[in-house]
């Protein structure tokens, strides 16, 4: 007998340098082991409509609260459309976060909360057998026009099966994979950051177990780097202490990077951190969100601006070759005071490190599932989208109005919109004189004339942002508008 088949959606992914769709590929695997035939489409390397939909009896869309919502739901109306008997079931952190919303749309028939693999899998063999829905943790639907919501989903056993069936991929369509492999050893964090609507339980997969992974993942894709692509990856340190003498016992020769927690790094032994750059570990990111310690004790992120100058300075001393730190700005109740504190930190670190990276200063958007997300809505007057189609028609509008932040005057957002173009074009330029030719040239569709075009560009902006920085001129920001115009094209946000 035929397998029957199910399709995997991945809705958003970088076009010129696609990353692995880690999320469906961590159903696909649980899937096959049960029977099931499974595809994956990555909306970036295949238009979606130029593929039939009959022969699956399932298809499953991945979506985050961001402009993945808009491409999952063109996706669904087509398949609606043209192949009407296919059951969709859509998860991630959004339809988690706002399950009724998501599942009163027309376009979704199952809404998947929490850790997808177990109630993926019961969903399918419960279709296939057509069997009841009712003892399907995790699981949310329509049943005679009423919601259903079964009992929460544990989480995941981490430690279950080996790796993601990468086979199910092009890998040629992947060359990041070649230069910096994108690789999940846990789920969730612990902590109880305001603004992020992270799961808070932490899960992780065995030393034992990732060290397996990494020495498949070496011998058979040849990656120059492996990213701990999840949000903390240092939630153990007993763990990564032995990844780390694993890594050199068994020779695995690889580089590697992830995001440590601040407060983390800051009270390592240097016996600790000396292991880690011996095993490999090049490249550290921090979220260090705020330079105000008042908004740091607002948004409950358990660090300290000392704190954060204190790393700058270990990595600098341990040799960490890249370390990153991002930023955030326009929190409810952030005032001038603290943003001037944000700036002066931000040009601190860099005295300590000029070759740090500021990954960003994004403007603060509420997050469902987050505990600011409800502080904002019933303290600062933010009115969230009621529908899951209004949630797709706000990806356009969410970086350039306050639709989202209200308590933000249009004056403030231009000026913070400027000084995000501008850190994030530092970094940019900075990331640009580290890229290989090959990914230079596939950011720039291969033509040497766009990449000049650019360094002439480069040169104008970094003119123009040591000026504006010196200076603390933020107004009449004509150059970083038209910058940020041009990225959003270059994006495709717009």
């Amino acid at each position: 007998m035929t397998a029957e088949k199910i399709l995997l959606i991945y809705t958003t992914n970088y076009t010129q340098w696609p990353h692995l769709p880690n999320s469906v590929l961590a159903l696909a695997g649980p899937l096959r082991n049960s029977g099931f035939d499974v595809e994956i489409l990555d909306t970036v390397l295949e238009d979606y409509k130029s593929r039939s939909y009959d022969s699956y009896f399932l298809v499953g869309v991945s979506v985050l609260s961001d402009t993945s919502i808009a491409s999952g739901l063109a996706i669904s109306a087509f398949i609606k459309r043209y192949s009407p008997s296919v059951k969709i079931a859509w998860g991630g952190s959004h339809v988690t976060a706002l399950p009724d919303q998501t599942i009163r749309s027309t376009l979704v028939d199952f809404a998947i909360r929490g850790h997808g693999e177990e109630t993926m899998v019961e969903l399918a063999l419960a279709l296939s057998n057509d069997q009841p829905l009712g003892e399907i943790k995790g699981l949310s639907y329509k049943e005679e026009g009423r919601i259903v919501h079964n009992a929460e989903r544990e989480a995941v056993d981490m430690n279950g099966g080996g790796l993601y069936p990468y086979h199910l991929l092009d890998i040629k369509q992947y060359p990041s994979v070649h230069e910096k492999f994108s690789y999940n050893s846990s789920r969730g964090c612990p902590y109880q950051c305001t603004f992020c609507s992270y799961e808070k339980k932490w899960v992780a997969r065995s030393s034992e177990k990732v060290l397996d992974d990494l020495e498949e993942i070496v011998s058979v894709y040849h990656p120059e780097v492996v990213r701990m692509s999840e949000a903390e990856f240092f939630v153990s340190q007993k763990r990564v202490e032995e990844i780390c003498k694993g890594l050199i016992a068994r020779k695995i020769k690889l580089k590697w990077e992830a995001n440590c927690r601040v407060n983390y790094f800051a009270q390592y032994h240097s016996e600790f951190i000396e292991l880690l750059v011996e095993s490999g570990c090049y490249n550290l990111g921090f979220g260090a969100e705020s330079g105000s310690n008042r908004i740091l004790r607002e948004i409950n992120k358990k660090i300290t601006r000392e704190q954060i100058l204190e790393v700058a300075e270990r990595t600098r001393h341990f040799g960490i070759d890249e370390v990153r730190f991002s930023f955030m700005c326009g929190f409810p109740g952030e005032n001038e005071e603290d943003l001037a504190h944000t700036l002066s930190l931000i040009q601190e670190i860099w005295k300590i490190n000029p070759a740090i990276y500021i990954n960003g200063f994004f403007i603060y958007m509420p997050y469902p599932g987050s505990a600011l997300y409800s502080k904002a809505e019933k303290s600062y007057g933010f009115s969230p989208p009621k529908t899951l189609e209004e949630w797709g028609t706000l990806h356009g509008l969410i970086e350039h109005s306050n639709r989202m932040t209200p308590w933000i005057t249009k004056s403030q957002r231009k000026k913070l919109e400027t000084l995000s173009s501008m850190v994030r074009f530092h970094y940019f330029s900075q990331y640009f004189q580290r890229m290989s030719e090959k990914q230079r040239l596939s950011w720039f569709y291969g033509s040497r004339l766009l990449i000049s075009l650019f360094n002439l560009m480069n040169w104008f902006y970094q003119v123009s942002e040591r000026i504006r920085w010196k200076y603390r001129w933020f107004e009449f920001a004509f150059e970083w508008r038209a910058w940020a115009y041009l990225r959003d094209r270059f994006l495709g946000q717009h």
